[in-house]
């Protein structure tokens, strides 16, 4: 039933067609936050993001970089309600997963909670959203073990020390038996200095979870 109503969607309600290119996340990029750069040596210790920080998470990919029509397509999708943009997005961090993590053994989904308030004002949590889709296309289950428990200011108005102050505290873990020894992936739409999925991954990692893995649309 699911697939005779999308191919009624796809008949009816035609995507269209993208503006700008997409730029996939390619090597060279840091074995940890998959950061670009440069060097001769792309490991966390040299990696500009994450030298001297402790990201708490064990590996971070992203199917695209933030540019051109993933950037575009990201930000309707988060503020502008444009729900249907589901159907570009979800295939994007489906194909994220099997190109980076395919036969890793991951036992289940978490992903980044919205504060109750926002979530209302957006009429859905987007991450959320990818995360349901993945675990469709894989058959993990998704679990709700975080909850956002205070309002924070949004992330991409901020610098770097600003965001990791920003979200600290902000999550609580609503059920640790759900994760303990468990090896997690952790959904987002968009990672750029790794702050919000730090946090969430340390409290993950403080409730028993064995490995948390962040996998996001984009990579700013």
């Amino acid at each position: 039933m699911k697939k005779v109503l999308e191919a009624i969607c796809d008949l009816f309600f035609p995507l269209p067609e993208e503006d700008g290119g997409r730029w996939l996340l390619q090597e060279p990029f840091c074995g940890r936050c998959a950061q670009p750069f440069h060097a001769l040596d792309s490991s966390p210790e040299s990696c500009p993001n994450c030298h001297g920080t402790a990201c708490h998470f064990d590996h971070a990919r992203a199917m695209y970089l933030s540019r051109g029509s993933v950037r575009d397509m990201i930000h309707q999708f988060k503020y502008e309600r444009a729900f249907w943009l589901r159907r570009r997005l979800v295939p994007a961090i489906t194909d994220g997963y099997r190109r980076f993590y395919d036969g890793w053994g991951h036992h289940a989904i978490v992903y980044v909670p919205l504060f109750s308030k926002r979530e209302r004002w957006r009429e859905f949590n987007q991450s959320e959203v990818l995360a349901e889709g993945l675990g469709l296309a894989t058959g993990l289950p998704v679990l709700k073990a975080l909850r956002r428990s205070r309002e924070t200011t949004v992330q991409a108005k901020l610098d770097r020390v600003a965001r990791r102050s920003n979200v600290r505290g902000a999550f609580d873990l609503t059920d640790t038996a759900q994760v303990v020894g468990k090896k997690l992936i952790l959904i987002d739409d968009v990672l750029t200095t790794g702050s919000t999925a730090g946090e969430c991954a340390r409290l993950l990692k403080k409730g028993g979870a064995a490995q948390v893995d962040v996998l996001v649309v984009a990579r700013g």
